[in-house]
């Protein structure tokens, strides 16, 4: 199947996923107004344009986890339970089509997400040129690869529209605090610090720092995150296959 072929069905899924209106609010509307209050937060002593950069780069992975876990997740639960999938599978479109078109357009979500964040910061006093604020975009859909492949496990999994928008939207407040794109990781307990350590926000979120702050990039971040991407990748994959035979 050639890639002419599948991009009428691409757009159609990339309108039908920007008409949604909590995956807008998610992705790019709460991040930046967090980014707003979380910025103007500063202790004595602290260095304001350090602060809003540290915060720009938690709330620009934020919006990419979201976009990319809520373009994958719920849609694929709710075309499962319409029969949408059957119809697909009598069309000329592989029968991958659907997995593919949520790869892409949660790719396409959370760059959005990412751009819009990272613009009103650099706009708002962060101070990051064009060349970092393009970097920065790249870095966060790339690695949000990982949670849209933890979407499709759930889209593909859930047999429920709700449960899956449900478990979704949990998972992806989850991942968001104990990764500490809420609250600094050294202000969490010992034990809580290190299972931060190993989570893909929290490696998404080194990634993102090491840009804004201008320190160089941890090859552990990098290949943990490549790791989690591999990992879900292929459990996403089985329960794709169950989720056909069972739908």
């Amino acid at each position: 199947m050639s890639a002419a072929a599948m991009t009428p069905y691409l757009r159609l899924e990339l309108r039908r996923t920007l008409r949604n209106p909590r995956a807008i609010l998610l992705t790019s509307v709460i991040p930046v107004m967090m980014y707003i209050l979380f910025s103007t937060s500063t202790s004595p002593g602290d260095d304001p344009l350090e602060v809003r950069r540290a915060v720009l780069a938690s709330m620009v992975a934020y919006g990419a986890i979201g976009g990319a876990l809520l373009a994958s997740g719920p849609p694929l639960a709710a075309e499962r339970a319409t029969g949408w999938l059957r119809q697909l599978a009598a069309t000329p479109l592989p029968s991958n089509a659907a997995v593919i078109a949520k790869i892409a357009v949660c790719l396409t979500l959370a760059a959005c997400g990412s751009a819009i964040v990272a613009v009103v910061g650099a706009a708002d006093g962060a101070e990051l040129g064009v060349v970092t604020i393009v970097e920065l975009v790249v870095a966060m859909t790339l690695g949000a690869t990982a949670f849209g492949m933890l979407g499709l496990c759930f889209g593909a999994a859930v047999k429920r529209p709700d449960t899956a928008q449900g478990a979704t939207i949990l998972t992806y407040l989850t991942l968001s605090a104990l990764g500490g794109l809420w609250v600094p990781p050294d202000q969490f307990p010992d034990w809580l610090a290190k299972l931060s350590s190993v989570l893909p926000s929290h490696l998404l979120l080194d990634v993102g720092r090491a840009i804004v702050l201008g320190d160089h990039l941890m090859i552990t971040a990098v290949l943990g995150l490549l790791a989690w991407t591999i990992g879900l990748a292929a459990l996403a994959r089985v329960a794709w296959q169950r989720g056909i035979r069972v739908r």
